[in-house]
């Protein structure tokens, strides 16, 4: 995925670990970006120019101090395609067909929406990006000596075995959660990769295509069925 942010606006996850097995190999790995946002699917191929826009609540909204940051960002993160969103960008930056053009800017445009009516703004995507570096840079020390520490108890014949397997289940459930915020902030990443984009917005040409044409000619005023709705996207879960 093409990543035209300037350099000193991308917010890397950490993506080792100090903890290795004795072959070298990481005690866990963090996987690709496609595996980690394959949870923010739609399941199906999303035509963004048939369906509705998403969004969350913004009343209530709460920040914690540290980075000014909102969880309502994080359920606004959740309810897009953001795998189908990435396919869609991929395509238009390999120099895809008038379709894939279509689609990008339909799909931007859509975006654009769901950002509007959630009150979202980059600013609120980036906060919440700085917080989730933070916090899973200080887990991932935790997750390491939580590891570190198992293995000297394994070694170590005066622990029972019930106290190595709840010490076990602790670190399971830890890097669970790991997992869990590593998956969001990839997917968070993804869409702030998108949200850059805007800003050449009122650079892009209209789009020409044969579609585009259809539904701006009387024809289309014509054909169109007398229930035409946009359609809503399944919930993911």
């Amino acid at each position: 995925m093409v990543d035209r942010r300037h350099d000193d606006e991308k917010i890397e996850m950490l993506t080792t670990t100090k903890t290795h097995l004795s072959t070298g190999e990481p005690m866990y790995t963090t996987g690709t970006v496609e595996d980690l946002i394959s949870v923010f699917s739609a399941g199906e191929t999303v035509a963004f120019d048939e369906i509705y826009p998403v969004f969350v609540h913004a009343s209530g909204r709460v920040t914690e101090p540290d980075f000014e940051s909102s969880g309502d960002v994080d359920d606004f993160i959740a309810a897009l395609p953001v795998k189908e969103m990435r396919e869609v960008y991929r395509d238009v930056c390999l120099g895809g067909s008038e379709e894939c053009v279509h689609n990008f800017l339909w799909m931007m445009r859509w975006l654009r929406t769901c950002m509007e009516l959630s009150e979202i703004e980059r600013p609120n995507i980036r906060a919440r990006l700085r917080y989730y570096r933070c916090l899973l840079g200080c887990q991932r020390v935790k997750l390491d000596q939580h590891i570190e520490r198992h293995i000297a108890m394994k070694a170590d014949s005066n622990v029972t075995d019930e106290v190595l397997e709840r010490h076990c289940k602790e670190g399971l459930n830890w890097q669970t959660r790991h997992k869990v915020m590593f998956r969001l902030g990839a997917a968070m990443d993804v869409v702030d990769i998108l949200v850059d984009q805007l800003k050449n917005e009122p650079h892009w040409k209209k789009c020409e295509c044969a579609k585009c044409a259809y539904y701006s000619s009387p024809q289309w005023l014509q054909d169109r069925p007398d229930d035409l709705a946009p359609k809503a996207l399944k919930p993911k879960w």
